[in-house]
């Protein structure tokens, strides 16, 4: 099994469209809009850039907190 992240799903969904255990198979269609599958790509690269940004900054955190420790002190693990 890969790992496809934050957008793997929502992209293997636009794909594949609704299937018999779905939201659209739910509700009769009511949500099978030609747009949606756009909706569902455009909420995936925002997540993925969210999900980006979060943990570049959290690297970032780690990475000044390490550089303002001093040398002799014992250092946390850098996420990584």
């Amino acid at each position: 099994m890969t790992r496809a992240g934050p957008a793997g799903a929502p992209t293997a969904l636009a794909v594949a469209g609704p299937g018999r255990y779905s939201l659209d198979h739910a509700t009769h269609d009511a949500l099978n809009k030609p747009w949606m599958p756009a909706v569902a790509l455009l909420a995936a690269g925002a997540g993925a850039a969210w999900t980006i940004r979060q943990r570049r900054a959290a690297v970032a955190a780690d990475a000044q907190e390490a550089a303002a420790a001093p040398a002799d002190a014992p250092r946390a693990p850098v996420a990584s």
